[in-house]
């Protein structure tokens, strides 16, 4: 889970926005559709000297103004924003990110100006991007650039899918800007932490410097004690489960002493040792443990073979791992437990009086 969960949103990303004075008295839905608040270059610095940053990115979006065209084909973006650390490289089709001048389309988008349905072929193909903007007279402008498709993703997120997102490099979209004489600045500052325990740091430091507080950073919090409290149940429930099968083993021991106790005394007439006695039962409860743990890890296997074919067709993920460094795991403490079981009964059984067990009935 805690794989699953790195893998969708960076433990150490704090990203951190700046409130915009327009929400003040707004609430729900009219305050998150207003436009974010640009960063400036001291805003950036402030961030970057917060303690225990790594460093910073910034990130450009603009929402709702894009438009690809390729021949006769057009396909808008609901989202064009600059290309940061965050992108999941995984989700690339076919081609690579984006470089100067280049840009990297949802494959949404691309079959759309394939006009075939297929994404790919549009690869290497040179596309005109338009933004349509408001100068400084507040007069509608069109920013017009010819970019070439670096190559195409696919969205793992269903929401993400209904909005197609096309990225670009920084420095490609505020040359679009600056041609027309445009200011543009990042709406978003996206931290890393040196360490996961500084996040919750960098947030406060963040929120006391005026900015937004990060969503990611509350979200990682709830999420981590969600899944810190389902360990420690989890932890408890084999905890006990381990104490009921060490008594369990200690018992079916203790009966087997008992059942061979004239089977010790012989033993001990023809000269067997004490420590002999002891290694037997010792021996017996080390197999125990070992084919008891050989059964469990069958059993495991199965079961999490099954339950990822569920997990990956209800929901696209595999939550189970079982590792060949949890089965040795499972292996030493079943063989642990047995033989600490068997401690007790082995002894028993090696102090019993020999001439008292040839006469036990």
């Amino acid at each position: 889970m805690g794989s699953r969960i790195n893998s969708s949103m960076d433990p150490l990303l704090v990203d951190i926005t700046k409130p915009n004075p327009e929400a003040k008295d707004m609430k729900g839905p009219e305050a998150m559709m207003l436009p974010g608040v640009s960063f400036t270059k001291a805003d950036v610095e402030t961030i970057r000297n917060l303690p225990n940053v790594d460093h910073v990115e910034t990130i450009t979006t603009i929402t709702g103004k894009s438009t690809t065209v390729f021949g006769d084909q057009t396909g808008s973006l609901t989202q064009l924003t600059t290309l940061n650390d965050t992108f999941d490289k995984a989700t690339i089709k076919a081609g690579a990110l984006p470089k100067e001048n280049e840009m990297l389309l949802p494959t949404k988008i691309a079959s759309q100006l394939s006009g075939n349905d297929q994404p790919n072929t549009m690869v290497g193909k040179s596309i005109h991007l338009y933004i349509t903007e408001m100068d400084a007279q507040h007069k509608p402008i069109t920013l017009e650039k010819e970019v070439t498709v670096s190559g195409v993703y696919e969205a793992t997120d269903p929401r993400a899918q209904m909005s197609p997102t096309g990225y670009i490099p920084t420095q490609t979209l505020e040359q679009m800007y600056a041609d027309k004489g445009i200011t543009i600045g990042p709406i978003q500052v996206n931290a890393f932490a040196t360490d996961m325990k500084y996040v919750n740091d960098i947030n406060k430091a963040a929120v006391d410097a005026g900015f937004s507080g990060s969503q990611t950073a509350k979200i990682m919090e709830r999420i981590t004690t969600y899944v810190d409290m389902a360990t420690i149940v989890l932890s408890g429930i084999a905890g006990i489960s381990l104490i009921v099968s060490g008594i369990m083993i200690l018992v079916v021991l203790y009966i087997s002493v008992v059942e061979r106790t004239k089977e010790i005394g012989i033993l001990r007439a023809i000269g067997a040792r004490k420590k002999d006695i002891k290694r037997i039962f010792f021996s017996e409860s080390a197999l125990l443990g070992i084919f008891s743990g050989i059964i469990a890890v069958v059993f495991a296997a199965v079961i999490s073979y099954g339950l990822n074919i569920f997990l990956e067709n209800a929901f696209g993920v595999k939550l189970i791992n079982l590792s060949g460094s949890y089965i040795v795991f499972g292996l030493v403490v079943s063989t642990g437990i047995s033989i600490i079981a068997g401690l007790m009964p082995s002894s028993k059984a090696a102090k019993l009086d020999p001439m008292e067990s040839l006469r036990y009935e």
